[in-house]
């Protein structure tokens, strides 16, 4: 009865270590998808700002 009362502790405490790994990991996930976010925002900041340009050029060259 000890032995199994041991192994549902290690059980028990492996599942704590996973739970806080799944944790870290969402954390992460959400870390890294904000920093994509971020550099989409950028990218499409600057397509914006290179249309401008074009546009300008077009308009000033007629």
């Amino acid at each position: 009865m000890e032995e199994l009362q041991s192994k549902v502790e290690e059980l028990q405490h492996l599942l704590q270590e996973k739970r806080h790994q799944v944790h870290k990991l969402d954390l992460e996930g959400r870390r890294l998808q904000e920093v994509m976010q971020g550099f989409q925002q950028q990218e499409l900041e600057q397509k914006g700002k290179e249309e401008s340009r074009r546009l300008l050029y077009q308009m000033l060259t007629r």
